[in-house]
């Protein structure tokens, strides 16, 4: 999708965002995505095949626009974000990708966003049921009124190893499914519930833990001198975590590379960095 600020555009979107990264980063990733018959879907393409993602992972739709988010930034540059339905993502077609072996697969990175319609639901779930027992579920929940559906976010649960969000999502998921108001009841009953492994749970201003095995990692948050917009701060984080995990280093230090990268990125318009200087160090450090 294309996420339009006031003053700019960027390509944008959690999946993108997260596979750019952790593309960057070192590791083969496949990006399944469906862009309009429009300038902004031939954009995307063009930057998509420019990053080295294979086309055909990119399916064309010829009745429906590509993705647009209307992004407004409120102090401190946290985004709000008006969301444009009937999109050409809302029709990908997950069955139609014969080049993906899913079998393969590390890890499968997924979203709530996309399955904001029963289609989208019913796609991204079908692909979650043909993967492998031995593939890990990275979860990234995103709960954007009113493009939430709680029969969604059940089922992706099912699914999910590991599991990001922030503690607003953790009160509302909570409560959507009547599970315990204090924050660390709910975290111990969405882990149980849902046999997830590894909780990350971002803080904002206060940084971010991790919980696994009964044990709770936190992070300070990191400043930086100014932050332009906060925009895709959740997805760096969640992508150097993901290679973090794929690398099997220490959680401390997954956790400290995660959250001084989402830090960087609050620094920078948009959620992906232009050029590969910001990830430098990060490769040395997670590439496979």
């Amino acid at each position: 999708m294309i996420d339009r600020f006031v003053d700019y555009e960027r390509i944008g979107g959690a999946p993108f965002n997260f596979a750019s990264h952790i593309k960057q980063i070192g590791w083969p990733v496949r990006f399944l995505t469906r862009i309009g018959d429009d300038a902004y879907g031939r954009q995307i393409l063009q930057r998509l095949e420019d990053s080295g993602f294979q086309a055909e992972d990119v399916q064309i739709d010829p009745h429906h626009p590509t993705g647009l988010v209307n992004v407004t930034l409120a102090d401190g540059g946290v985004p709000q974000f008006e969301i444009c339905r009937d999109a050409a993502y809302d029709y990908l077609d997950l069955s139609q990708f014969p080049g993906v072996d899913l079998s393969a697969a590390q890890l499968i990175y997924f979203g709530t966003l996309a399955q904001r319609t029963s289609r989208g639901y019913r796609q991204v779930q079908s692909l979650l049921e043909r993967t492998s027992p031995a593939t890990c579920g990275f979860c990234d929940i995103n709960l954007r009124p009113p493009h939430i559906n709680p029969e969604a976010i059940q089922a992706s649960l099912q699914h999910t190893d590991i599991l990001k969000l922030n503690t607003e999502e953790l009160k509302h998921i909570s409560a959507m499914f009547n599970g315990p108001r204090n924050e660390p009841d709910a975290i111990d009953w969405l882990m149980q519930t849902y046999d997830i492994s590894q909780m990350a749970l971002t803080l904002g201003a206060q940084g971010s833990k991790v919980i696994t095995a009964g044990r709770t990692i936190t992070s300070p948050p990191v400043k930086i001198d100014t932050i332009v917009d906060t925009v895709g701060a959740g997805d760096a984080y969640a992508a150097v975590y993901a290679a973090g995990y794929l690398k099997n280093l220490p959680m401390p230090r997954i956790l400290a590379l995660a959250t001084d990268f989402a830090a960087r990125i609050c620094g920078l318009p948009g959620a992906v960095p232009s050029g590969t200087a910001p990830y430098r160090i990060l490769r040395q450090i997670l590439e496979p």
